[in-house]
């Protein structure tokens, strides 16, 4: 089994930066220290997502893990193409520099590892009639 790690993109990760800061610049300036607390969490909850978004390939299957919200399978034989994408869908995927990955008849999956070279090579390994699409 081969992990890879979903990329972070400051696309991502500056916006949510600025909201988190912003609303802990407002629970200092009104001293609704109440609002500290549940602050901290979602900054967890953020750190947790972006850490624990990975995609592992096995001998059969793409395992695509976010969190405990995402654990999807996708049989590497049932892959069809890959192409790239932008498109800002909420997804598994840690930044905007995307792979739509398509399976079966109409289904598809957005995803951002870090190594995509590696990943798509690693993909057309174990299927070589997948159609990869890079701009």
């Amino acid at each position: 089994m081969t992990s890879y790690k979903s990329k972070i993109g400051l696309e991502i990760v500056i916006p949510i930066g600025i909201i988190l800061t912003f609303n802990f610049v407002l629970i200092i300036f009104t001293k609704a220290w109440a609002g500290l607390p549940i602050l901290l969490l979602v900054v967890f909850f953020f750190f947790y997502l972006f850490n624990s978004t990975i995609y592992y390939i096995t001998e059969d299957c793409l395992i695509v893990k976010c969190g405990v919200f995402i654990n999807k399978k996708i049989y590497l034989d049932h892959i069809t193409r890959i192409i790239p994408t932008r498109n800002p869908i909420s997804a598994p995927a840690n930044s905007l520099d995307r792979l739509e990955i398509f399976y079966n008849s109409f289904d598809s999956s957005i995803i951002s590892p870090l190594d995509k070279e590696g990943f798509i090579l690693q993909l057309k390994k174990s299927n070589p009639f997948i159609l990869v699409k890079l701009q």
